[in-house]
């Protein structure tokens, strides 16, 4: 399985911004104004499984439909919608998809993400009509401390969520597995860790490691069965509860953790919060030790890139304390809480961060 590196292509000026573009053309406008269209034309087709379908058996027109279920008008209308987005390719009357969505959508393959983008229809669509309500109150639109406290529920959400991460995060923790070098670590603990899915591509990369998982308690049971699946429930002791409320200390117990990994889960904690977590880790570690951070950055300015500055907005309507931070800001944070060297560098370019603090000076 290779590694998730989507890169832009062909990309309008509304999906880079608008400052370049030419004052004498409204187009980029236009296009940015319909935009949730476009969104809502790949989470419709892939809640059909259109590119699954495409991949099994490139058809003509009568054939999707009736693979989909649809009348051939209405499958028309979302097959050519496709085609302009570039989604799907139509050569001489039959329909396909083109590199990118055949690698990325099509459920069952390992680098599937489709439920992952899923995911953010699902989450975010019906809030984002609120948002001038979250912004004229500055606070949530729903009695939401922190964007995740609802996964400590065990129902549908929970499970859906998890899965749609795990998919997501597959090819990332495989690539993270092979950015940085753990050989000198035995121990990792993974804080808010959710199915294991780092934790897995870790364990798997390095055989002499073990492993403490931190999340709520019915995430720890879909992690223990991922664990299980993976051959590695051995080496990977789960623990429940909150590391943002409970002493980390006495989560991780005796097991004298060396290299944390907190990853896509910093962005929903506030300044203080983080700080206070940070403190926390660094008195835990030992002086070899090291905190590894994976999230979605902004740049010095914090308008850009555009996927972290989009989720900075969405944090308005579903935290009260959440926040997606720059690279100085993570480094200030590090540095308060007494790390020595503190390296920060491009992880999902134009989308998150890594970050790598040492206890000391290589």
């Amino acid at each position: 399985m290779q590694p998730c590196h989507i890169q832009p292509c062909h990309l309008q000026p509304w999906q880079i911004g608008l400052a370049e573009a030419p004052p004498d053309d409204a187009s980029a406008l236009h296009a940015l104004g319909l935009g949730f269209m476009a969104a809502r034309t790949l989470h419709v087709a892939l809640e059909f499984d259109l590119f699954t379908h495409l991949a099994n058996a490139p058809g003509s027109l009568p054939q999707v439909a009736q693979t989909l279920g649809l009348a051939e008008r209405a499958a028309q209308r979302l097959l050519h919608a496709c085609a302009a987005l570039g989604l799907v390719r139509l050569t001489e009357g039959t329909y396909q998809n083109v590199p990118l969505t055949d690698k990325y959508l099509v459920r069952g393959r390992p680098t599937y993400i489709g439920s992952y983008v899923q995911l953010f229809d699902t989450l975010g669509y019906h809030r984002w009509g609120q948002m001038s309500q979250a912004l004229r109150h500055n606070a949530p639109v729903e009695a939401l401390d922190h964007p995740y406290r609802y996964l400590d529920d065990d129902d549908d959400d929970t499970r859906d969520f998890l899965s749609a991460q795990h998919d997501g995060s597959t090819s990332l923790g495989y690539a993270l597995a092979r950015r940085f070098d753990f050989s000198p670590f035995q121990c990792l603990l993974d804080l808010g860790g959710g199915a294991g899915t780092y934790t897995v591509e870790i364990l798997r990369r390095y055989p002499h490691m073990r492993a403490i998982l931190v999340d709520f308690p019915h995430v720890c049971r879909i992690a223990a069965r991922t664990l299980q699946d993976a051959g590695l429930a051995d080496r990977v002791h789960t623990v429940a509860g909150d590391y943002e409320r409970d002493a980390l200390d006495a989560l991780a117990g005796p097991a004298e953790p060396d290299v944390v990994l907190w990853s896509g889960n910093l962005h929903a904690s506030s300044p203080d919060r983080c700080r206070h977590i940070l403190h926390q880790l660094r008195a835990l570690l030992p002086a070899h030790g090291a905190v590894l951070i994976h999230d979605y950055l902004l740049d010095a300015a914090g308008t850009g890139p555009l996927i972290p500055a989009l989720l900075a907005l969405h944090l308005t309507l579903v935290s009260e304390q959440g926040q997606v931070y720059s690279s100085a800001e993570l480094r200030e944070l590090l540095i308060q809480a007494g790390f020595a060297e503190v390296q920060i560098e491009s992880f999902l370019p134009g989308h998150s961060g890594l970050v790598i603090a040492h206890m000391s000076s290589p």
